[in-house]
């Protein structure tokens, strides 16, 4: 439903700010907007006014959602699909190495505890378990930065939304001008 209004509210303002459009066809116009592309900015799932420097804006042909580096490569901007496709499959390495962390750093944590109980005196070591809170705080600390840093590139986008906007302005006028030319 969200996509028919925003349909909708496209073909309206496409007339006033494309009024050259007079002389297309009903033919050429449902080329035109199954091949076109918008780009909508979000906060989460809610969609928000645009900001330029947003890295959370998704692109869309026709009502289909484009991937970033598809998006890229449909508007001819081969080096940017490639840099976007880098971005976020870096993604995956820093997903996979949390959880290995984790059970390193935990194991990690479990030896300096035992080690600390053979060393010390088992009283003194209940008291004062720094080192092995440190550890174990640390490790948490660092699964989870890695964790999040590898969903966020991932949930975003590499190029800020500026960027695109202009490519999709771009692309759609080109667009346009190869449907009238036909």
């Amino acid at each position: 439903m969200k996509y028919l209004v925003l349909v909708i509210l496209f073909i309206f303002v496409a007339t006033f700010v494309f009024p050259q459009q007079d002389d297309l066809t009903l033919e050429q116009l449902d080329e035109f907007f199954d091949s076109q592309i918008t780009i909508i900015d979000y906060i989460g799932k809610k969609e928000v006014e645009p900001q330029p420097h947003s890295t959370k804006w998704r692109a869309y042909q026709s009502e289909k959602r484009l991937s970033e580096r598809k998006y890229f490569s449909i508007t001819g901007h081969e080096l940017e699909a490639k840099q976007a496709r880098k971005y976020h499959s870096a993604s995956i390495p820093l997903i996979i190495s949390s959880p290995i962390a984790c059970y390193f750093g935990m194991h990690l944590t479990k030896s300096i505890y035992e080690w600390e109980i053979e060393k010390c005196d088992k009283e003194k070591v209940e008291e004062d378990v720094s080192i092995t809170t440190i550890s174990f705080f640390t490790t948490l600390i660092i699964s989870i930065l890695l964790l999040r840093s590898g969903v966020r590139r991932l949930a975003n986008t590499r190029f800020p939304y500026s960027k695109a906007q202009v490519i999709t302005n771009e692309y759609n006028e080109k667009l346009l001008e190869e449907i009238k030319e036909k």
